[in-house]
């Protein structure tokens, strides 16, 4: 089976759904116009995923992962599960922000309403390579994150997973990102309005953007990209 897309970013998160997509539809040629394979190639060999062949194209491929995050959703596709033996300690683990995207930051007052036993917090920063979260991760109680790779990871490993997604009510792709994620199992995803995915009204819409300092487009479009009509 083959795989088109226009760009494979150098993401912790999405190298670990496209190695996903790649396991679970046998995928063994896929089609691009734009690649970063350092991530994905680390990733693949984590997981136990056979490489297909990469072909880059000249002519503009118009699709991007959503379609496929979609399609994985739908059929409520697990995640690849990474094969590490927890051991929680009294420790949660948390990831703020990122360097891309600062509209889906957050601050410690809102990682430590989800750290109920008061528990020692971990910022993940402190970890440089994958290797490295993986070790903090698997003797973490609770990872508590922005929408992030670490967040797709720790779920993958099957630690509880919080993630705090503030611009899926306004970006559709983010949506989209979260409702696969929260299909997961002891993974749990809040929005401005608490627990659960939800399509935010119009006034949540606008209120969120500002909040964040985001320009955004019409609500119409959001809603029609996110019920993908």
């Amino acid at each position: 089976m083959d795989m088109h897309i226009y760009r494979i970013f150098n993401a912790l998160g999405d190298s670990i759904i496209t190695s996903t997509y790649f396991k679970k539809f046998g995928i063994k040629r896929v089609f691009y116009n734009r690649a970063e394979f350092k991530t994905l190639n680390e990733v693949m060999e984590l997981y136990g995923v056979e490489k297909p062949k990469f072909i880059q194209q000249s002519n503009r491929i118009p699709k991007t992962l959503v379609p496929y995050i979609v399609e994985m959703k739908e059929h409520k596709v697990p995640l690849l599960k990474l094969n590490v033996d927890l051991n929680p300690q009294e420790y949660v683990t948390t990831q703020l922000s990122t360097k891309t995207g600062p509209d889906r930051a957050m601050n410690l007052k809102e990682a430590e309403i989800h750290n109920k036993k008061s528990y020692e917090i971990k910022n993940v920063s402190q970890s440089k390579t994958i290797p490295d979260l993986i070790s903090l991760l698997k003797e973490s109680s609770r990872h508590i994150s922005i929408d992030s790779g670490t967040a797709w990871l720790s779920s993958s490993m099957g630690v509880e997973t919080f993630v705090i997604s503030k611009n899926s009510y306004y970006f559709a792709d983010a949506y989209h990102y979260m409702s696969y994620l929260q299909i997961q199992k002891k993974t749990k995803i809040y929005q401005q309005h608490g627990l659960g995915l939800r399509i935010p009204t119009l006034e949540e819409y606008i209120k969120a953007s500002k909040d964040n300092n985001i320009s955004v487009g019409s609500y119409d479009d959001y809603y029609k990209k996110v019920l993908r009509i």
